[in-house]
């Protein structure tokens, strides 16, 4: 399925879009051992990830049958991986399972609420580039562009800040 099939042109053409309450969750990770902890149990290759960046990862069981896929952001304190909704709480299960003596915690996806902005303009509404990672007073700025649609997430930790578009009047979508 395409983005177009989604969401057809004359519709994005009059974004960005946004919706409140977007199914996407937030799993955090920071301390010494982050990193290297992610490494072991993540198919990307993190340590190329540099900082404010993120990318797409997948993370697989012992047979290699898939577990979960997210973006993997690197910034903001530690690493940040958003999945769908439905994949947020298993894959916080698969991490804790493996979490032995390593430095790090874990921030669950029930901190966070989501917020999403995407289409045409949904970039700089946000006020950063594609592929970014920002922190903001206890929130999270995801931005990316995938198949010519430009998007942002903002994950704030309930009773947050509001999203950096907040007040720009995007439509809405529900």
């Amino acid at each position: 399925m395409r983005i177009r099939d989604i969401f057809p042109e004359p519709l994005m053409a009059q974004g960005p879009w946004s919706r409140d309450a977007a199914d996407r969750q937030l799993i955090g990770v920071s301390g010494p051992d982050a990193l290297d902890f992610l490494q072991r149990l993540c198919s990307q290759d993190l340590e190329r990830i540099s900082d404010d960046a993120n990318c797409p990862a997948a993370f697989l069981d012992g047979k290699g049958k898939l577990l979960a896929t997210c973006l993997v952001a690197n910034g903001a304190g530690g690493f940040w991986l958003e999945t769908d909704a439905d994949q947020a709480h298993g894959l916080l299960e698969y991490l804790d399972r493996y979490h032995f003596a390593e430095d790090f915690e874990l921030h669950g996806p029930d901190e966070f609420m989501c917020s999403e902005l995407m289409g045409p303009g949904s970039l700089a509404m946000a006020g950063a580039g594609a592929g970014k990672v920002v922190g903001n007073d206890g929130a999270i700025l995801i931005t990316g562009e995938r198949y010519g649609l430009e998007w942002a997430r903002w994950h704030a930790r309930k009773g947050g800040p509001n999203p950096p578009w907040t007040g720009a009047n995007p439509g809405a979508l529900t």
